[in-house]
């Protein structure tokens, strides 16, 4: 019979999972979105090194740290940032964090 540990880890796995499914699909309705540019992609791929699945995907990378880690202006990745939340739903706080779902 399984122990209440091996649950708990059974569901943390299953909903990693899930995490990782939507995780993946909303990168590719952003690569699919051709009314973004094509360096939203990597902005979003930028992004889900920090999405925190415990907090609903939310990243609270700041826009200057995105903007260093992939070699553009911070103002090009906030006008990115602001492109994607319009385009699929993705929900973004200035200042404060970006969420996928």
């Amino acid at each position: 019979m399984p122990t209440d540990s091996t649950k708990r880890q059974s569901r943390q796995a299953t909903q990693a999972k899930i995490f990782t499914k939507q995780v993946f699909t909303w990168l590719r309705q952003i690569k699919n979105d051709h009314e973004l540019p094509p360096s939203a992609a990597l902005c979003a791929l930028q992004l889900t090194e920090h999405l925190n699945r415990r907090h609903g995907g939310a990243a609270w990378a700041s826009c200057e740290h995105v903007a260093n880690a992939i070699g553009m202006s911070k103002a090009t990745v906030v006008t990115l940032c602001a492109d994607i939340s319009r385009s699929n739903g993705a929900s973004r706080d200035v200042g404060t964090r970006t969420s996928i779902g």
